[in-house]
């Protein structure tokens, strides 16, 4: 499972957890949430995230779509 959190300055909160294939070592990432709704707006279907480090560049892509590749730059917090 991975653990997806929501939050903006006026304190609210929302926590999903979301059914994941995940491989390596636990990490904790943050994303400025209007770059990610880009992204998931045009990803029909299951998509798959290749990350190596909480502070590097994440590579997003629809499965069986080797033609549209999207890249997503984590927020330091």
């Amino acid at each position: 499972m991975v653990e997806v959190r929501a939050n903006n300055a006026e304190q609210d909160e929302a926590v999903e957890m979301i059914q994941a294939k995940y491989q390596g070592e636990p990490m904790e990432l943050s994303f400025n949430a209007a770059y990610l709704q880009d992204v998931l707006g045009v990803i029909q279907g299951d998509l798959q995230m290749h990350m190596s480090q909480s502070n590097a560049s994440v590579l997003v892509n629809q499965l069986n779509d080797e033609f549209h590749q999207y890249v997503i730059m984590p927020m330091r917090i």
